[in-house]
């Protein structure tokens, strides 16, 4: 499952460029007094930090709108939704009876990726270890076509949790829940699709 696309990741990096130049030349226009190529320079780099600073506090957002528009395409395919769970980058919908998965990512949004459960092994929920038995991230995982694939279900950028805070417990439960369906899709792929 392809979590970043290459394309979309220039597509992002070139409208940035192209509106930071296309402002530094703008003010070049307007300010032309003793202007040069430094200055344009400069100005060129400013305005491409602070439209870059600004489309990534914007991009959840707008990246998850086309994402989940995206994901309505697995409808007109017929895949179920017995199980969605949206994170912060991601979103991936389990059809349990078709045995199949559905995966839009948000640095990939136009691209809806549908794989076979029989395809993803080591389903497991996980959470990374800090001291005091703590964490600060649980997540659902599986590993995909030799990618492992991780699903936040628990985040927290500035503290860690103790492992038995209702944080913390809430995000293992959600884990396990999702280990759940991804493993009965798994088992029903494996035996031979929808039943």
């Amino acid at each position: 499952m392809k979590k970043v696309s290459g394309k979309f990741l220039a597509l992002e990096i070139g409208i940035v460029l192209l509106l930071g130049f296309g402002l530094a030349t703008a003010l070049l226009f307007v300010n032309s007094n003793g202007a040069t190529v430094l200055y344009f320079l400069i100005a060129a780099l400013v305005f491409c930090v602070f439209i870059g600073l600004f489309w990534a506090l914007l991009s959840r957002a707008v990246l998850g709108g086309v994402a989940q528009k995206t994901m309505t395409q697995a409808d007109t395919q017929g895949i179920r939704n017995d199980g969605t769970f949206t994170t912060s980058n991601a979103i991936l919908r389990i059809d349990i009876q078709g045995g199949r998965i559905a995966y839009v990512a948000y640095q990939n949004p136009f691209e809806l990726q549908v794989v076979s459960a029989g395809e993803i092994t080591d389903i497991q929920t996980w959470w990374n270890k800090a001291p005091m038995n703590a964490t600060s991230y649980v997540a659902f995982q599986f590993n995909c076509r030799g990618k492992r694939v991780r699903i936040p279900t628990f985040t927290s950028s500035r503290t860690t949790y103790l492992m038995s805070s209702p944080q913390v417990q809430t995000g293992i439960s959600k884990a396990d829940t999702y280990c759940g369906l991804l493993a009965q899709a798994r088992q029903i792929a494996l035996s031979g699709g929808m039943q």
